[in-house]
């Protein structure tokens, strides 16, 4: 039977990561501004999830644990750094 670590360290989406390669936070608010609701979006009800990101490797924000609170815009989230 294989191990936690050893089924999470083969799958495709981890074999990217190399250790060095960072990305810039205006493509890392991009991403997060997806997950925010649009007018006109199909669920009529506000979010109710917040999130709790680990940050590292994101050129221009410190790396550390952030929380975004549902109704918050990704470049608010509060942060704390490891």
């Amino acid at each position: 039977m294989s191990s936690a670590g050893q089924i999470i360290r083969q799958r495709r989406s981890l074999l990217a990561c190399d250790g060095r390669t960072a990305i810039l936070a205006e493509r890392f608010y991009r991403m997060l501004s997806r997950t925010m609701p649009v007018p006109g979006d199909a669920i009529p009800w506000a979010p109710a999830i917040h999130f709790g990101l680990f940050v590292h490797r994101v050129e221009g924000i410190e790396p550390g644990l952030y929380a975004m609170a549902a109704r918050t815009s990704p470049a608010t989230a509060r942060s704390r750094s490891a």
